[in-house]
């Protein structure tokens, strides 16, 4: 079997790190008994660094919701990056704006930092981050970018996706619809009410995971998947065996074939310890 699990708000826990160890043994338990886990996740090199037990299993990752494949040793078997003109024309065009270039090991933005803190800040509710919980959250956050990038920078690396954290749905159809236009086979663009992306187009969770298990010679029927978000959508849809999280967007749920608990109740991990007809606690 292969369990294929997004990260942030399905598999984790909502604190920092979100794997702890109940979390880490049982996965641990699930590659001893012979299978196979995906780590599916809209995550970077250096943001899936700050889970170390996760990083550290034996384990596939899909990263940036399916623009990159890692095997169990991180050696990358599959990408698909943006065309360096699409990236020109953001910069250019919107380089007072800031949005994220993410590269494989890298997320660069054109503001400074104190720009970017205030727009970051200004995404949440009043009072988010009066938690010191939350304050770490967002400055885990805000410390892996490199600030005030250049043109130059930005072209010399390969992006694999462009972000903008965003509330504002008029603005961002907008920005797609224009950049559908420009680029009507290249690029695919995504809001889920918090943010915008642009990736590859024919880029996602689904289409990766796919891929993966054609690699390792997997069915259908042998993949389990879990999900939460927008972006999770694609492998619900995908695979017949599918879970979404109690706390998942009515999306997610509406294309996932089951409804499991919250990932603040560990309900990946107790469906997967049930699927696996074994008690880890």
């Amino acid at each position: 079997m292969l369990f294929a699990t997004d990260l942030d708000g399905t598999l984790l826990l909502p604190q920092i790190p979100g794997c702890d160890k109940r979390i880490e043994e049982s996965l641990k338990k699930v590659l001893a008994a012979g299978h196979e886990l995906v780590f599916i996740t809209g995550r970077n090199y250096y943001e899936l660094l700050d889970e170390k037990a996760i990083w550290q299993l034996p384990s596939y990752i899909v990263g940036m919701n399916g623009s990159i494949i890692l095997d169990k040793q991180r050696t990358i078997i599959y990408q698909n990056v943006l065309d360096k003109d699409i990236v020109q024309k953001m910069i250019v065009e919107y380089g007072n704006l800031p949005f994220e270039y993410i590269a494989f090991d890298e997320k660069m933005v054109s503001v400074d930092q104190q720009a970017f803190r205030e727009h970051f800040q200004s995404s949440f509710p009043p009072n988010f981050f009066a938690e010191q919980r939350m304050q770490q959250f967002m400055e885990l956050f805000l410390r892996t970018n490199t600030y005030e990038a250049k043109q130059e920078q930005l072209l010399q690396k390969d992006i694999f996706k462009i972000e903008l954290m965003s509330h504002d749905q008029a603005f961002c159809e907008q920005l797609a619809n224009e950049l559908y236009q420009c680029y009507p086979d290249r690029v695919e663009c995504s809001f889920d009410g918090d943010s915008f992306t642009i990736c590859r187009r024919y880029i996602d969770k689904g289409q990766a995971l796919m891929m993966l298990c054609d690699h390792l010679h997997l069915t259908n029927d042998q993949v389990y998947v879990f999900g939460d978000s927008s972006n999770d959508v694609s492998m619900l849809k995908s695979f017949e065996n599918s879970y979404a999280v109690a706390n998942a967007s009515l999306e997610a749920k509406n294309a996932a074939k089951h409804l499991i608990g919250d990932n603040a109740a560990y309900g990946v991990i107790e469906k997967i310890e049930q699927i696996m007809g074994q008690d880890y606690s």
